[in-house]
């Protein structure tokens, strides 16, 4: 009787988020586990298996979807995730996963913001008895991975508990032709659990929580030669270098799921914590690039999210919803700076001096979208929507996006798709914030005029706050089912976009940002 509800909570909870016009790409459980390394390969490289996916620089530990520069989203049962800071680390582990679809193309109203890529997961269910399990992975390289599994049910709840730990000396992209790298050890720890109880038959309450906290070597790259003195230093072995960064993220999701006769709606609660904190070598960092700069980036996000698919009739179904989410982001740059002339020399002295660059906002971001998918024949569905989206953020500025997809399945083995969307994508916040460039381009009294730092801007400022991403998106494809289990698919798209998003890593600290530009 409990699988059953289950089922069919499950069944109404995925028609309220049904990703008409696309054509959704999944892996079970099962086929995670056949994968090399199984549950123990991390959620990047498990998408590296889809289509459309490529592997980012190791010391990015990103990916690219449809060459898309991160502006994927995360959702757990149908709920968006916030958006946490790029880092190196991972926050979800692939045991959670009951299946994974990776969604892309022309994506329908209900999911906004990132649009690249829509990277659903739906936790596992069922899979224990009141029982678990302890495993154990190691390898070369100082690889050692334990993790624990417990779920089970008792009357009306289900449970499911995860943690792990990993370490080794692979935590970024070894910069030598070396086997392995100097000063690259991670420590990075997960956890998980999800907790749902069926109030009744109409009604299902459902908890999510996770946390990770990664911390990083940042890898050396010996023989390099010092550009600077710094108090009266002038050798520094490269190898030597103590950089370091730690990553930690926080988040709790509740959702009440309701089902009566044609009505399906889910209204949840997220809350999420998120920060970097890149900590240089003193000495050694200014020696090399003229500047040590410590690195802080948080983020706090709580928010709602409402959803809803009301079937009219046997032609109609209509989805609506909203979300609306506050974010508070701090950003801080300690910086030690070394004094330079207008060649660049050192004829001020090697005393470096300290400036605090930062920024705090409070934000919001608020959508809501109404779509109508109405079945013409068996064979035809036509999807249509609009969808609002507001940011006040460093820059205030809103869109309103039509969306578009007609599926076609002239027999059972054989779908033809084909949309357009229009997207409207904010900057994430604490990557948007400024930088007050006067503080790097001359230097504090006693210090005389004509002083400067190695992180004056080429180009005076100030400089235009980002702006969000606008693009139109067109995408068909066919999908042909060739024997049980087989599928074959083609697909094109092309995307028109102004003040394209550009998320990687530059600058001297080891963190990301993004720079917009038309394009």
């Amino acid at each position: 009787m409990f699988a059953t509800q289950t089922a069919t909570f499950n069944t109404a909870r995925d028609n309220i988020y049904a990703p008409l016009g696309t054509a959704p790409t999944t892996l079970s459980h099962a086929d995670i586990e056949s994968l090399p390394q199984g549950t123990n390969a991390s959620l990047n490289d498990v998408l590296l298996q889809l289509p459309g996916v490529t592997k980012d620089s190791a010391a990015s530990g990103g990916f690219h979807i449809r060459n898309e520069h991160a502006n994927a989203q995360y959702r757990i049962n149908g709920i968006m995730l916030p958006d946490n800071l790029s880092g190196f680390g991972q926050v979800l582990d692939t045991s959670l996963i009951g299946s994974l679809a990776l969604i892309t193309g022309a994506l329908p109203v209900q999911y906004g913001m990132r649009a690249a890529g829509v990277i659903d997961i739906t936790t596992r269910s069922g899979a224990f008895d009141n029982s678990g399990t302890i495993s154990m992975y190691g390898g070369s390289r100082e690889t050692l991975r334990p993790s624990f599994e417990y779920g089970g049910r008792t009357g009306s709840t289900e449970y499911y508990f995860s943690g792990s730990y990993l370490q080794n000396i692979l935590g970024i992209e070894n910069p030598t032709s070396g086997i392995n790298a100097i000063h690259d050890f991670t420590q990075q720890g997960r956890g998980f659990a999800y907790i749902s109880t069926i109030i009744d038959p109409t009604t299902r309450l459902s908890l999510i929580s996770g946390a990770s906290v990664n911390q990083f070597q940042i890898p050396n790259n010996p023989g390099q030669t010092p550009s600077f003195t710094a108090f009266g230093i002038s050798n520094f072995d490269s190898s030597k270098l103590n950089e370091n960064q730690i990553e930690r993220n926080y988040f709790t999701v509740l959702a009440l799921q309701k089902s009566i006769g044609d009505f399906d709606a889910q209204l949840s609660y997220f809350t999420r914590y998120s920060s970097v904190h890149f900590t240089p070598d003193p000495i050694g960092d200014l020696m090399f690039n003229g500047t040590a700069t410590d690195v802080f980036r948080g983020s706090t996000t709580n928010g709602v999210q409402a959803d809803a698919a009301w079937r009219i009739n046997d032609a109609h179904t209509l989805r609506t919803g909203f979300t609306v989410s506050a974010e508070k982001s701090q950003v801080t740059n300690s910086s030690l700076l070394l004094p330079l002339d207008a060649a660049g020399g050192q004829s001020f002295g090697d005393t470096p001096f300290s400036v605090t660059d930062q920024s705090a906002l409070l934000g919001w971001l608020v959508g809501v979208y109404a779509g109508d998918e109405w079945r013409i024949t068996d064979k035809l569905t036509l999807n249509a929507g609009l969808r609002f989206d507001q940011m006040y953020q460093y820059v205030n500025a809103n869109h309103v996006s039509p969306r578009i997809s007609m599926t076609y399945k002239p027999t059972d083995n054989t779908m033809f798709h084909f949309g357009y969307a229009r997207n409207f994508t904010p900057p994430v916040q604490v990557i948007a914030a400024p930088t007050n460039t006067a503080l790097f381009t001359s230097c504090p009294p006693p210090l005389p005029a004509g002083c400067t730092t190695v992180q004056a801007p080429g180009v005076p400022g100030p400089f235009a706050p980002m702006q969000p991403e606008r693009a139109h998106v067109f995408d068909t494809g066919v999908v042909q089912k060739v024997l049980p289990g087989l599928e074959v698919g083609v697909d094109a798209y092309y995307k028109i976009a102004t003040n394209l998003i550009d998320d990687g890593q530059f600058g001297a600290a080891y963190r990301a940002r993004s720079s917009g530009y038309s394009g």
